[in-house]
């Protein structure tokens, strides 16, 4: 039986995962600030940088309890088990089918 997503849960997980992304995109720039082969290490960020990271990793973890909170809730209303919901998600949001056409 094929597990139907509403698109609210697919939203929430893309949103995540955009967020986690951008999270990534600071971290490479940082560590890495002129592509130079010698990075930057964490440590020797600037303060702005760090606060910058940080506000950006609160708000992917935030981001990505909400989704998480989601895929339990919808899993429980639909009785099907969660890890099935949660591997359907993120197969659908990360790896999506091309478009038909």
């Amino acid at each position: 039986m094929a597990i139907e997503l509403p698109d609210e849960l697919i939203e929430s997980q893309q949103t995540a995962d955009d967020a986690h992304a951008k999270l990534l995109d600071l971290q490479n720039r940082f560590t890495n600030p002129d592509d130079t082969e010698t990075p930057v290490p964490a440590r020797d960020w600037s303060d702005e940088q760090r606060a910058e990271w940080d506000a950006q990793q609160q708000e992917w973890l935030r981001l990505a309890t909400l989704a998480q909170s989601a895929v339990t809730k919808h899993a429980k209303d639909t009785q099907q088990p969660r890890h099935e919901v949660e591997a359907t998600l993120r197969r659908l949001v990360r790896h999506p089918e091309p478009a038909a056409g």
